[in-house]
């Protein structure tokens, strides 16, 4: 058994200011991966990150995507499973497609999207010391660090911890192993002054849905 080594790895951030592409499911499919129809994929490629919304299906609805195999009027969902599904398509639902072509490349050093472990909140009283009730658990964290060039991935990043808003990063891992999808809002950005060296910068922030590997 060996590690995949993560040389050739590529992260993508989605930009404030190219809003979703939303295309309107008009069938979708009960299999591994499912199989979504729609009126026209004109635009739509391979990798695009999608989140699929209101289709009715438990499987699907709320998450995040990768899109597969476009072709004639339908695309896959890869990481997805709704063979035992059952769902039935709802009369509004709707796929939000962030272009891969849309987002920017970042250039980072590290990428960490950690995801909050549940835990136990104490409530104990003196009828009964040691009770406790599952704690509210949150998506996680998510941490990245880089040098700091005057580029547009570093400006967006900037512009992220100023407005406040969702970005979508897309991991795309070496070797065929697929994608993470960590969905987070970057709330602060950091540097590192050396002596001698490169300038750095960690960016971080609360992740707004777990990180998910679609393969």
């Amino acid at each position: 058994m060996s590690a995949t080594p993560s040389t050739g790895l590529e992260t993508f951030l989605t930009k404030a200011s190219i809003a979703p592409t939303v295309v309107v499911p008009t069938a979708i499919s009960k299999a591994k991966p499912a199989s979504v129809t729609v009126a026209s994929i004109t635009g739509l490629t391979a990798g695009d990150v999608v989140k699929m919304m209101d289709t009715g299906f438990k499987e699907l609805d709320g998450k995040y995507f990768i899109i597969g195999a476009p072709a004639a009027s339908a695309f896959t969902l890869v990481g997805s499973d709704t063979a035992a599904s059952t769902g039935t398509l709802l009369s509004t639902p709707k796929a939000n497609v962030n272009k891969k072509t849309d987002m920017v490349k970042m250039c980072l050093a590290t990428v960490d999207p950690a995801a909050e472990a549940p835990g136990t909140t104490a409530v104990g009283t003196f009828c009964d010391p040691s009770a406790s009730i599952p704690a509210i658990t949150q998506a996680g964290t998510l941490t990245m660090t880089g040098y700091v060039e005057l580029q547009a991935y570093y400006e967006e990043l900037n512009l992220a911890v100023d407005d406040g808003k969702e970005r979508i990063l897309n991991v795309i891992l070496p070797q065929g192993m697929g994608n993470i999808i960590a969905p987070a809002i970057i709330s602060t950005i950091g540097w590192t002054l050396p002596l001698d060296g490169g300038i750095g910068f960690t960016a971080s922030g609360a992740m707004t849905s777990k990180p998910k590997h679609r393969f």
